[in-house]
């Protein structure tokens, strides 16, 4: 009689749970897309109603012929408003919404016929751009710069087509890139037209124009950085005195440039010269203006290796260009990497190497990463549970590089800067983007060794399929973590980062972040923070544990001293002593297992099934608990 299983049978039945696993997630990851995107739906009619029981009731109130903006309306009318913009009017006695938007999802309409759409408000125009026209650049004798110009006052024009000598209309590369360079090689006139296509698929097409090659001296000088990511911009240009400039954003109305163009939001400009009887055109795509993290960029020490995850690899990215995009979950990533190629491996590259302008956009090979980083900008939040007693909900997050600290008297719905950032002045951290593991050669850390290595003579890894160090004390986890930038490190870090281990109100944040419409996808954030315990810098009255036996290791003096600047603590064994932003009271409710840090297990240890669960422990070394390090770009003042 069969009493098993086969090897066979086994690894078939593992195959076969893994191709489910598999074919499972895209369809769970569109039942929450779909989720999110019916809720949004139901909050725009929700919020219709409540605007027409608000007119209804507020007759007196004149609604101005262009609307009224969803912001004049207070909490009393839009409960829960999590809307970013919106504007209604008042038609034939019901309530349009000329549009309403939060994040990607919009909709616009009245009740009986809302349109909604996941793909920004410009996808819901109905109508075709209202300008396209064509300009001569410049000229060679061999080559003439076409610029085409497009406008539509409802969304963006989002591809610029060139037909020449009435042929097929094309695109550059880049559907965007609006300058053509077309060759000619004789010196007639050549036909010309544009066609301009605006989000919501709409076309135009511009009148025809004729133009030959002959040489042009006007040119203008850009005086800033047009790659540069910031939150504004300022364009100055050397100007000639015998010429004219005049600029435009809507290819009708031309005002001259007496003074530098301020912008604060990706456009198309358009530069106009005139020089006696000759007139050129210019044209500045302004890009890498940033409205999300408001200054909370991603900062590098010398020897971080940017990273962008294109075409399922790493390659190192362009510092200056957006190599992030946090509206839609994708965070900025860094490597470190070793300092010399492996003379052995041909795919090996130094450090010098990747970070040089000539490495943009090539794979960054595996075998030369040391630890992945992932950045977590500062941000301000919205406090929704200060007594721990509601449910969970989506959390109102705000990315800044300033403090908006409210200092006392602290009630839901107040907005503060998230205590995670206020350790020192800083825009944000890196946090590993995997547990904290040692050479894979080692096993000292590893269950079921009970030994606990010498937290002085290994160096710490951040990679993918590396097993996570165990049994290790939080003091000597804390040490291994400080020692990122020790003198001589393999890492190439210096003394103008704080490296540490995870205190728990980072881990806080980054919880945070994830249950936001930040939330971070499943390549770029951080990995596995809620699969097996995590030891983070949060602590009861400086106690370090039981006994001998059961002990963290940390000493008031002495190797093992206490941290001094990242560490939480606590003041009280209650719930009511929690930090705003560590994950505990506030949503207690996730897991009404979690446990509280005391008198005879003062630390904190988080990642117990989930990210917002928390238990607490000696601090001592035990199989079950690993950490992973932070890195802060902030430095100590002397």
């Amino acid at each position: 009689m069969k009493k098993g299983f086969t090897l066979l049978e086994i690894l078939v039945i593992v195959v076969v749970l893994c191709i489910i696993f598999l074919f499972s997630i895209p369809v769970v990851r569109l039942i929450i897309s779909n989720s999110r995107f019916g809720s949004f739906e139901n909050s725009v009619y929700n919020a219709i109603d409540a605007v027409d029981v608000y007119i209804v009731n507020h007759e007196w109130a004149a609604i101005p012929k262009e609307g009224l903006e969803i912001s004049v309306l207070d909490e009393s009318i839009l409960r829960n408003n999590n809307f970013d913009d919106g504007v209604f009017v008042r038609e034939d006695k019901q309530v349009r919404m000329l549009y309403i938007k939060q994040g990607d999802y919009c909709a616009k309409g009245t009740k009986e016929k809302l349109v909604t759409t996941n793909k920004g408000c410009g996808a819901l125009d109905e109508t075709a751009p209202t300008k396209a026209n064509l300009f001569l650049k410049n000229s060679t004798s061999d080559t003439l710069s076409i610029v085409a110009g497009g406008y539509d006052p409802d969304s963006s024009i989002i591809k610029y087509e060139l037909s020449v000598d009435g042929g097929s209309y094309y695109t550059n590369d880049d559907d965007i890139n609006n300058v053509f360079n077309v060759s000619v090689n004789d010196n007639k006139e050549h036909t010309f037209k544009v066609r301009v296509t605006n989000e919501g698929g709409k076309s135009l097409e511009s009148e025809t124009k004729k133009f030959k090659v002959e040489d042009s001296s006007i040119i203008v000088y850009e005086t800033n950085n047009l790659e540069n990511v910031q939150s504004k911009k300022t364009f100055d240009f050397e100007k000639d005195k015998n010429t004219k400039y005049e600029y435009s954003t809507d290819l009708s109305t031309w005002q001259e440039l007496k003074k530098p163009i301020n912008v604060d939001k990706n456009k198309t400009i358009y530069i106009r010269l005139t020089n006696g009887n000759k007139v050129s055109y210019h044209t500045l795509n302004v890009q890498n203006i940033d409205t999300v993290l408001n200054g909370a960029y991603p900062e590098l020490d010398d020897k971080m290796v940017p990273v962008i995850y294109e075409n399922n690899k790493w390659v190192v990215a362009n510092t200056k260009m957006k190599y992030y995009d946090y509206e839609n979950g994708k965070y900025a990533n860094m490597v470190l990497v070793r300092k010399n190629k492996d003379i052995d491996d041909d795919n090996s590259k130094s450090r010098d190497y990747y970070l040089t302008d000539e490495a943009i956009g090539e794979e960054v090979y595996i075998e030369d990463i040391l630890a992945f980083y992932v950045w977590i900008p500062k941000y301000r939040y919205q406090i929704w549970n200060i007594n721990g007693s509601n449910e969970l909900t989506d959390i109102n997050i705000v990315f800044e590089n300033k403090d908006s600290l409210v200092t006392e008297g602290v009630k839901n719905n107040d907005w503060v800067t998230h205590n995670a950032f206020i350790y020192l002045p800083e825009n944000g951290f890196w946090v590993s983007k995997y547990k904290a593991s040692v050479s894979m050669e080692l096993n000292c850390y590893l269950a079921p060794s009970k030994e606990n290595c010498d937290k002085n003579i290994y160096d710490l890894y951040s990679l993918k399929g590396h097993n996570p160090i165990n049994n290790v004390s939080v003091s000597n986890a804390s040490i291994m973590a400080d020692n990122l930038n020790k003198q001589f490190n393999i890492y190439g870090l210096t003394n103008n980062v704080i490296p540490h281990l995870t205190t728990n109100l980072e881990w806080g944040a980054i919880a945070y972040l994830k249950n936001s419409k930040y939330a971070y996808d499943e390549i770029t954030g951080p990995q596995d923070m809620g699969e097996i315990g995590e030891y983070v810098m949060g602590n009861y009255n400086y106690d370090s544990g039981l006994n001998k036996n059961h002990n963290s290791g940390f000493t008031p003096d002495g190797q093992n001293k206490w941290p001094t600047v990242y560490i939480d603590i606590y003041k009280s064994i209650n719930f009511k002593a929690f930090k705003f932003g560590d994950a505990t009271l506030e949503v207690n409710k996730e897991n009404e297992n979690n446990v509280f840090v005391n008198g005879e297990k003062p630390f904190m240890v988080r990642g117990l099934g989930n990210i917002f669960a928390f238990s607490n422990s000696t601090g001592e070394a035990l199989e079950n608990i690993t950490f992973r390090s932070v890195i802060s770009k902030a430095k100590i003042e002397e």
